[in-house]
């Protein structure tokens, strides 16, 4: 932990079999999906920066990580990243926040357990990507998305899928709209869903 790494026009792979805790890993100038892929087999994933511990911003970037046992459980796992994947099989929370002016988009998000995904930028936009898988969780876990109101102008935009089952699903735009698209529907069985828009 408290390592850096950098990778410059190249990508980024850890693999573990426990916990994996991280100090920042910076990909510059690589616009493909796999620029970040963190696996951790039987643990979690652990930000164990005051900075940012992730940053893969470049346009197309894409950050894969896989857990058994959550992201940001301990602290939230603070990234600068264009687009997110990230799965989580056995146990615990996923708890993501995106740095100040960097938009977040989201291929795939989703819990094979019951825990929460907790996404949230703290100015951007929030957007679950067209086309791509969406976010789901199972049994009571809980989805809940936020764009702060730092910035006063941040979307959150669902174009795929949000699932649940018990828990409830949390869409909030603080400084402005949430919009959904075509492919953006959003679904519990018995769980409520909760949409503010400051701004509509």
């Amino acid at each position: 932990d408290d390592d850096n790494i950098t990778a410059t026009n190249g990508t980024i792979t850890l693999t573990g079999e426990g916990n994996i805790t991280i100090g920042t890993l910076t990909a510059t100038n690589n616009a493909t999906a796999s620029a970040v892929s963190i696996t951790s087999r039987t643990g979690a994933l652990e930000d164990g920066t005051n900075a940012v511990a992730i940053v893969a911003d470049t346009a197309g970037a894409g950050t894969t990580i896989r857990t058994a046992t959550g992201v940001g459980v301990v602290d939230s796992l603070n990234t600068t990243i264009d687009t997110l994947d990230v799965v989580n099989s056995a146990a615990n929370n996923v708890t993501i926040e995106e740095t100040a002016g960097s938009a977040l988009t989201v291929n795939q998000a989703s819990q094979s357990t019951a825990g929460d995904i907790n996404l949230t930028t703290l100015d951007g936009t929030l957007t679950v990507n067209a086309g791509q898988t969406g976010i789901s969780v199972v049994g009571t876990g809980t989805v809940n998305l936020t764009a702060t109101n730092a910035g006063g102008d941040d979307d959150v935009v669902v174009n795929s899928a949000i699932t649940a089952e018990t828990g409830v699903v949390t869409i909030d735009s603080q400084g402005n709209n949430v919009n959904f698209g075509a492919g953006g529907d959003v679904t519990t069985t018995t769980g409520n869903i909760v949409v503010t828009a400051a701004a509509g």
